[in-house]
């Protein structure tokens, strides 16, 4: 189809993959599978008419042998890896033209009138999320499906803009959240602030709770002055 494309994606759900990339030794990659739901619209631009808006929102992000979500669309893929440059491989470019034999069986829950997508995360090899700023780079691809013909095609326009609602409320967590994916369990051990979220979360939730019931018993003794000095006042009309 002819027009613009948007790609929307919640920075809750961007931070499971930067969180993955983060902990991924160097040279190694991971796939996963997106899905979400399309949105049709028109988009305004400078000339008289306006063209077609295909806003693509992604909702879940889960690795290829988990079935997908009940009721869910599915999008494309997900390539994350922890290697330079950020630049399409021999197999992400197969992903993206439809190439593969786990494309023809999740194509079936996915809307074959709208392009394949594949979004791609790179770190630095070097990149660490215990030695401070990492670098990341990310750009979604989509496929060309002409009308007239049953293949995909890429092309040099086949780039689309990718929107992260949330960005900064989400990056704040990425250092506290980037062993989850660690699949070694010794690996844990480098992380040990990880390892006492509950304790931390639930000495959190504790003071909001005393906090809480300090401004309530605060409120109870106003309201109780209040009702006093009303008595008060009362009592003096009608002494006079």
């Amino acid at each position: 189809m002819q027009g613009r494309y948007e790609v929307h994606i919640s920075g809750a759900t961007f931070s499971h993959i930067v969180s993955s990339v983060l902990s991924l030794r160097a040279a190694t990659k991971r796939n996963y599978a997106l899905f979400g739901h399309y949105e049709l619209g028109e988009s305004d631009t400078d000339t008289t008419e306006n063209s077609t808006l295909l806003q693509i929102a992604v909702t879940t992000i889960v690795p290829l042998e988990v079935p997908p979500p009940p009721g869910a669309v599915f999008l494309g893929y997900v390539s994350a890896r922890k290697c330079a440059p950020h630049k399409l491989s021999f197999e992400d470019t197969r992903l993206l033209l439809g190439e593969n034999n786990e494309v023809d069986s999740r194509r079936e829950s996915g809307v074959s009138a709208y392009p394949l997508l594949l979004l791609l995360v790179t770190a630095s090899p070097d990149s660490s999320p215990t030695n401070g700023t990492s670098k990341l780079d990310y750009s979604v691809f989509r496929s060309m499906c002409p009308a007239d013909s049953g293949k995909s095609l890429l092309t040099n326009k086949n780039v689309i803009p990718l929107k992260v609602d949330n960005m900064i409320d989400s990056l704040s967590g990425f250092l506290s959240i980037s062993c989850l994916g660690c699949h070694n369990p010794s690996d844990g051990l480098r992380f040990p602030s990880c390892r006492n979220c509950s304790v931390v979360a639930e000495a959190a939730f504790e003071q909001s709770v005393s906090t809480l019931k300090d401004a309530s018993s605060k409120l109870q003794l106003l309201l109780q002055r209040l009702t006093d000095m009303e008595k008060a006042l009362s009592g003096k009309k009608r002494a006079h």
